[in-house]
């Protein structure tokens, strides 16, 4: 039955979507960047783009609070651009800025809304013409739930993607029920292990072997792993002893605004002879 809850969950969506639909307009829309580091030795290898919403009364409002209803109301396309852009300049100018053997790689999560847009292989060329970025540095993160999809279509669009030179990452992975069978059918390149395995790593041993399963796969078909929610360095080294080479977590860094992660890259780059300390 409908009732002054309801109500007020109703008027309170009809709110939000309202506001959302202005928030690139407004400016609100601000990215964070998580580093992504090589587990051995520590290097900041590249970032995350994460989306946080500014809102200019209810403050600081996280992707959790949005992006659901982003997807529903189709706010995902113009807000999923707008990260793409912002992501891609960023990492040129970090690149232009820190020049190294390695230049910074950025992940940018994409949704499945987004990949069934006519115009996304587009924009992803568009921004790489743009930016002058090597496309092998920009990555993008997608949810296993494509693997769902109709696969002769969504093949279709991930292969226009590849011969962009962009990475293709499976993002979430383990959380999904078709993943092991239908993976090797598209053309990934990388394995992100959903952090809900790497909470419980120590506490479950149902979880340590599915990452197990996990890295073994990932060998055969010779993708690189990252492990997402790495918290403690016990958790750190037990994924190494398993064969994952990169990771993200609150052991290295939170997510950075842009002002933190330079920061963070001019200590990284002046320490050269760094071994495996801990970064908290």
């Amino acid at each position: 039955m409908f009732n002054a809850t309801l109500r007020a969950e109703a008027l309170e969506r009809l709110e939000m979507e309202n506001d959302l639909g202005k928030a690139l307009e407004r400016k609100e829309l601000v990215l964070y960047y998580q580093p992504k580091v090589h587990l051995k030795t520590r290097r900041t290898m590249g970032f995350e783009a994460l989306l946080r919403w500014q809102h200019s009364e209810k403050g600081m409002i996280y992707p959790t609070k949005f992006i659901s209803l982003a997807e529903e109301t189709g706010a995902i396309i113009p807000i999923g651009a707008w990260v793409l852009e912002e992501a891609a300049a960023q990492l040129a100018r970090w690149q232009a800025h820190y020049p190294q053997e390695h230049p910074f790689t950025m992940a940018f999560n994409v949704s499945v809304r987004q990949l069934w847009d006519s115009d996304f292989v587009g924009l992803v060329q568009r921004v790489l013409t743009k930016t002058g970025i090597n496309p092998a540095t920009l990555q993008l993160e997608i949810t296993e739930s494509v693997l769902m999809q109709d696969y002769d279509a969504m093949s279709k669009i991930l292969h226009e993607l590849k011969q962009l030179g962009v990475v293709l990452d499976v993002d979430d992975f383990g959380t999904g029920y078709s993943s092991l069978n239908r993976v090797h059918r598209y053309p990934f390149d990388s394995i992100k292990i959903d952090r809900t395995f790497v909470l419980r790593l120590h506490n479950d041993v149902r979880s340590t072997e599915v990452i197990r399963s996990i890295v073994m796969l990932a060998q055969s078909m010779n993708l690189m792993m990252t492990a997402e929610g790495i918290e403690t360095q016990e958790d750190a080294d037990t994924l190494v002893s398993l064969g994952c080479q990169y990771g993200q977590g609150y052991l290295f860094s939170r997510a950075l605004a842009v002002e933190e992660v330079e920061r963070t890259i001019l200590a990284d780059m002046n320490s050269s002879t760094r071994g495996p300390e801990t970064k908290t």
